[in-house]
């Protein structure tokens, strides 16, 4: 009996980008390191809503899906860690509805699946590493041959293909936006309330405000542009080089136009012209385009030839457009990596 074809599967079945949720395929390592941060997207994604929520194309509820994906990272990391040890590298197939209805997805919490998800990501990306460093393949009963690089895509892709299935049923709209980023001494993390010392001091400086908005904001002031009070609107990020505090960048998705939307950025007077600005923009806007935003793009202003300067470094191209902003003509200017 001639055997059966291998399941068509990955970016052969889904896409690049994936047709349904917008995904497109990273590096092996950076789809570690968005699985290991996407319990925080799921969190954010459900902070204040009904985990029992349903949509009606769905078959398990918000808080069924979080498992699901915790449960999905769980039992390919098991069969992982069995093959760096040199024993069994065949992966059954299982029947994810025959498992959620034996674990009782319609009857679990937000909480213990969030807290579920966070302890198996972690473990999984702590195996997977592990697992690329050793050029692990796997045998997969139905898709064949599984190379740790396409176990590390296909979990992510999983993982990003149900936060979006998690969103679309909480009726949020858009496009989602990491809840943290990383690369070298480069990071974005969340503002929050604690960071408003830190913005109103760097607001304070002629050499910041000149270009932003044009004079100095009070804290509570700040605490309601940039310390997250305009989610989801709005999301700030701070920016850090090593771990110290360095700036702000934002981005606003276009409300008519989903997935479309701008970014800003300031960074206090002390850390401008050491190449910060242009490596954090890089790195927000080319996950921004992963997750399936079409256009990412930031509106200098036309004098200030230096901020011109670092959105091209950053990969930010001019489209001829132009506006006004706080008194200033801009020009508008598009991502495009490459």
């Amino acid at each position: 009996m001639t055997p059966a074809p291998p399941e068509v599967w990955g970016v052969a079945r889904y896409g690049n980008p994936c047709a349904e949720c917008g995904w497109s395929w990273p590096a092996a390592e950076e789809a570690v390191e968005f699985v290991e941060g996407v319990a925080d997207e799921f969190a954010h994604a459900l902070a204040g809503r009904d985990g029992g929520t349903r949509h009606p194309d769905h078959g398990w509820t918000v808080a069924g899906y979080v498992a699901h994906v915790g449960e999905n990272l769980r039992q390919w990391a098991e069969r992982l860690v069995e093959a760096v040890a040199g024993q069994e590298r065949l992966v059954d197939a299982y029947d994810p509805d025959a498992l959620g209805r034996a674990r009782g997805y319609d009857r679990i919490g937000a909480a213990g699946a969030l807290w579920s998800l966070r302890g198996s990501a972690s473990a999984w990306g702590e195996v997977l590493r592990d697992a690329l460093l050793h050029d692990v393949v796997l045998q997969h009963a139905t898709r064949g041959e599984q190379r740790a690089a396409d176990v590390a895509g296909n979990n992510a892709h999983d993982a990003f293909h149900h936060l979006h299935d998690v969103r679309r049923a909480l009726g949020l709209t858009g496009r989602s936006v990491p809840r943290g980023l990383r690369s070298g001494t480069v990071a974005l993390r969340p503002s929050t309330p604690d960071d408003a010392d830190a913005v109103t001091a760097w607001l304070a400086d002629p050499a910041v405000h000149r270009w932003w908005g044009g004079r100095p904001l009070s804290r509570e002031e700040v605490l309601a542009k940039y310390c997250g009070a305009r989610e989801p609107d709005v999301t700030v990020f701070v920016v850090e080089v090593a771990d110290r505090p360095a700036g702000v960048l934002q981005v606003c998705q276009d409300a008519d136009r989903p997935g479309r939307g701008g970014v800003d950025l300031f960074l206090a007077a002390a850390e401008q012209g050491r190449g910060t600005g242009p490596a954090a923009a890089r790195l927000l806007a080319t996950h921004l385009l992963r997750r399936g935003w079409t256009s990412v793009t930031a509106d200098p202003a036309q004098e200030n030839v230096r901020a011109i300067a670092a959105w091209r470094r950053a990969g930010f191209v001019p489209t001829g457009a132009t506006g006004e902003d706080d008194g200033h003509r801009t020009v508008l200017l598009e991502f495009r990596p490459g």
